[in-house]
């Protein structure tokens, strides 16, 4: 409930990002209800994140959410870990550019940002006293890839698209699936022209 409370009172630019935010701060870690073992005398809940997203939309299948809300809520349920994961492993651009696509277009890496500050804001011991804000520098150093590598908001955009291989080959899935590839190539080797 406390990391709904921080989500509640960020600033948004509307309020139906705070309902997807405050959504994403209920169901983060439901995972952990069918994950959560003592491995070596240290309880861990590890694949929470992915578990997570079944029972997620469960709940928001209970409460009659849009799919539009649905979809954006459950990515930023299943990706809610990588932010620190990508940070302590020192994670490459093209890590950061296939996140942004898996985000896209319902989220961004921004606002799982946001999902990880509510995470982190919302862990006060007194349980019932005020939120403490968290200055979080493994999430600030995420942000910051993320913006140098031009991902924060949205994905890279495709370099080549369907009118640079319309002379040879017929729009259909074989040229989705070659556009595909090629966004595929583009990312993990840092491609910057076609």
């Amino acid at each position: 409930k406390q990391a709904v409370d921080a989500a509640a009172l960020q600033q948004y630019d509307n309020e139906e990002d705070r309902y997807v935010m405050c959504l994403a701060a209920l169901c983060h870690d439901l995972g952990k209800a069918v994950t959560t073992k003592n491995i070596n005398g240290k309880i861990r809940s590890l694949g929470h994140d992915l578990a997570g997203v079944s029972l997620a939309q469960k709940v928001l299948y209970t409460i009659s959410v849009s799919k539009k809300i649905e979809s954006r809520v459950t990515k930023l349920v299943r990706w809610h870990m990588t932010p620190f994961s990508f940070v302590t492993n020192n994670a490459g651009p093209s890590a950061y550019k296939k996140l942004a696509a898996r985000l896209a277009p319902e989220t961004s890496c921004k606002e799982l940002g946001v999902l990880v500050l509510c995470d982190k804001s919302g862990r006060n011991p007194a349980k019932t006293g005020p939120l403490i804000h968290h200055d979080e520098p493994l999430l600030k150093t995420f942000l910051d890839q993320a913006k140098k590598y031009g991902v924060l908001i949205k994905p890279e955009e495709p370099i080549l698209t369907g009118k640079d291989l319309a002379h040879c080959m017929e729009p259909g899935p074989k040229m989705g699936i070659a556009l595909k590839k090629a966004y595929a190539i583009q990312i993990e080797d840092g491609i910057l022209d076609k």
